[in-house]
């Protein structure tokens, strides 16, 4: 009886010291994951670029041995993926740095990037130094583009962004990708039949999901297709099979746009009146070939409602 009530006991205690420790677990992985970070002017500031830089290339963070500290984990500046989008006005410089410098901002350490890509500030020092400053990443650079020091990744520097540029960043903002419940609404709206193909078994394709157009010509119309693949790192690889299947059954004249803005990635080929998609975000692609193109317009409109991009964080 005694050993019941003691086992008993430390059951409780136990459970007790859990329960505890639970808020301090919880607030030491938010601690390791984000803080608060913090900018500082390294000098006279000669010019303040908005760009989209095209990194195809970013990694995480990790030097020669594969190691997550010590140096050699990020990489050089290289100015031939800058697109510059805007100058910003010597007028707005003022206000600008007021919002970014000096001031705490949010940001995350965990899963840091090895070198920035898409949406950034280039803010220039007459020096030649620079800072990049992007959602993602943010870092000094030397006048030569070799690395400095990484500060933190910024979250909701677009709000900063769309307060003093006049470009339209919502583009280059992140997409969500679609789910199954979300196309079978757009598509049966715009008035098709959705159909489900059997994908059970299938180690690569989790769904697949056909609108076919006309009503009722499951068997001869040309469909929409929806895939979502089993985790992000499948998809590439189905786009890039899919666009050499688009390729390979079109004649020499035709004409090709492929865009990789953000996470949110595609591919238009128009030839001989008829025009085929490819759109891939995260681990769902939605696709359709050889659609005629006097309906490109509306069709453009079905991929945009079906990737939307990410709301700016605005405060009013």
């Amino acid at each position: 009886m005694c050993m019941k009530l003691t086992l008993r006991r430390l059951c409780r205690f136990c459970y007790g010291l859990c329960l505890a420790a639970l808020p301090v677990l919880a607030a030491f992985v938010l601690t390791a994951c984000s803080y608060v970070g913090y900018l500082e002017l390294r000098g006279d500031v000669v010019e303040i670029q908005l760009i989209h830089y095209d990194n195809p290339n970013v990694g995480p963070a990790r030097n020669f041995l594969g190691l997550a500290s010590g140096p050699g984990r990020y990489r050089d500046f290289d100015n031939e993926m800058v697109q510059i989008l805007e100058h910003l006005d010597t007028a707005q410089f003022e206000s600008f740095l007021e919002a970014v410098y000096d001031e705490e901002f949010f940001g995350h350490v965990a899963a840091r990037p090895n070198a920035p890509n898409g949406l950034i500030v280039l803010v220039m020092y007459e020096t030649g130094e620079f800072d990049v400053i992007s959602s993602a990443f943010t870092a000094n650079y030397r006048a030569d583009g070799g690395f400095e020091s990484y500060v933190a990744s910024w979250w909701g520097i677009e709000r900063v962004i769309y307060q003093h540029f006049e470009t339209d960043i919502t583009r280059f903002l992140g997409r969500t990708p679609p789910t199954i419940s979300d196309f079978n609404r757009v598509m049966r709206t715009a008035g098709f039949e959705v159909y489900s193909v059997d994908m059970s078994g299938h180690r690569t394709i989790r769904r697949i999901e056909r609108a076919y157009f006309p009503p009722h010509h499951s068997e001869a119309g040309n469909y929409i297709e929806f895939t979502a693949f089993r985790g992000t790192g499948r998809t590439p690889s189905g786009f890039e099979a899919l666009r050499t299947e688009i390729l390979g059954g079109i004649g020499r004249n035709h004409t090709i746009t492929e865009e990789r803005i953000s996470n949110y990635r595609t591919f238009h080929v128009s030839t001989r009146g008829n025009t085929s998609r490819i759109h891939m975000v995260g681990d769902v692609m939605v696709s359709a070939r050889l659609v005629n193109e006097e309906y490109s317009e509306w069709l453009d409109g079905i991929l945009e409602s079906l990737f939307p991009a990410r709301a700016l964080p605005i405060a009013n």
